[in-house]
């Protein structure tokens, strides 16, 4: 309900709920619309899930950023516009990134990564349920020029919730890292 006392249209879409809102905002400033439910409301803080053609697709927008660095000149950040954020200023071994996700259809997927790396090379583990795989990434010549580069093959045998963490090791350069897509 509006502030006006107007109700708003809703439309079921799959597992999505669609509110259509006015085209002017009732208050200029500050307007609140108040989602009123019947029943127990079951919440999926999931939000990242597998394509109709098996893909996972895991933007740096979505990422969890684990800055364990000692100052904050050595946190890992995230920037650029949507769409095409990155992770920049990942200069510290104490840094991990971790994304949770949704599989429906198990199996074997490639990990593929959009990154700039300047450095020969640069490594990391790449850890997805019980298994850790150890990683090491190319050059890409510049840390602003951008390449897809595959990084191995993960296994998820079960459909539910997962997750991926990518951890510095010895032998760890800084990165700049777009996405990751698990193709199976």
């Amino acid at each position: 309900v509006l502030a006006t006392g107007v109700d708003i249209k809703t439309k079921q879409a799959g597992d999505d709920m669609i509110l259509y809102l006015p085209k002017e905002a009732p208050d200029p400033i500050a307007s609140v619309v108040v989602l009123a439910v019947s029943g127990t409301l079951n919440v999926e803080t999931i939000t990242l899930k597998q394509t109709a053609g098996g893909k996972i697709v895991l933007p740096a927008d979505m990422v969890e950023l684990n800055n364990k660095a000692y100052t904050f000149s050595e946190h890992a950040i995230l920037e650029g516009k949507a769409g095409s954020r990155n992770i920049s200023n990942w200069v510290s071994m104490s840094t991990w990134v971790q994304w949770t996700f949704m599989v429906t259809t198990p199996g074997t997927f490639e990990v593929v990564a959009e990154l700039a790396n300047a450095s020969p090379e640069s490594k990391v583990s790449i850890e997805s349920g019980k298994s850790k795989m150890p990683v090491t990434i190319g050059t890409t010549g510049d840390a602003s020029k951008y390449k897809e580069l595959s990084l191995g093959n993960v296994t998820y045998d079960k459909a539910g919730a997962q997750g991926m963490i990518l951890i510095p090791v010895k032998g760890w350069n800084p990165v700049n890292l777009r996405h990751i897509i698990l193709k199976p």
